[in-house]
């Protein structure tokens, strides 16, 4: 009878151990104690910066933490796999494609002409400067089934959508356009940016000279 009795004490205890000896799974954030100079910003703009040097499939939070200089367990505490890493790339991006378009639009006048070609300009530019960034879109963004990636795709098509509205509606009154369905209009605009990066063979072929992205980009 003594030797088949356990004390629940020392259950209590077993069990209490056991819960503490499994601690893997820690919030997101920077661990204390880390004198890590890299940070989450940081390690977002050096996705960015692989976006627009290597296809999307050879961005790996590995590479990432290899281009921080980072070890790449403090890229876990941050993001929790990769498509929430490449998700706030491409939240940065965005960002960034609108500072370029008020850039382009700058001290020109505001008439929907204008502000057409500031868009369509800047956008341009993004893909020139991250060649990648179409695709990060349609295979990454739009194929993740989170919540935070679709209120995020969302926000920027409701956003293009609601300026081509606009533009649109003003170019109608000012007599320089005609009413158009503004999703198709933004769904063109994205198709000519990306083809002017990924078929640039085509403008080589076609001038027979090698494509140039400046001298090309202000003709197109």
């Amino acid at each position: 009878m003594k030797k088949s009795t356990v004390p629940r004490p020392a259950l209590a205890r077993r069990k209490t151990s056991n819960k503490a000896a499994t601690p893997l799974r820690r919030a997101i954030g920077r661990p204390k104690g880390t004198a890590s100079p890299v940070g989450r910003d940081m390690l977002i703009q050096k996705t960015c910066e692989l976006l627009a040097k290597v296809p999307l499939k050879e961005v790996t939070r590995a590479a990432v933490a290899r281009a921080a200089g980072a070890h790449p367990s403090l890229i876990r505490y941050y993001f929790r796999d990769r498509s929430a890493m490449l998700l706030a790339a491409f939240e940065h991006l965005t960002t960034e494609y609108l500072r370029l378009n008020e850039e382009e639009l700058g001290s020109h006048t505001r008439s929907a002409d204008s502000r057409l070609r500031s868009r369509v300009t800047s956008l341009c530019r993004m893909q020139v400067m991250f060649p990648f960034f179409h695709r990060l879109i349609a295979e990454e963004v739009s194929t993740q089934r989170s919540a935070a990636s679709r209120k995020a795709l969302k926000r920027v098509i409701e956003r293009g959508l609601t300026s081509y509205s606009e533009i649109l509606q003003q170019g109608v009154e000012e007599g320089l356009m005609r009413t158009v369905n503004p999703a198709f209009l933004l769904l063109a605009i994205i198709a000519m940016a990306h083809s002017f990066v990924s078929d640039s063979y085509v403008l080589e072929l076609a001038t027979g000279k090698q494509h140039d992205d400046e001298e090309f980009g202000e003709q197109y």
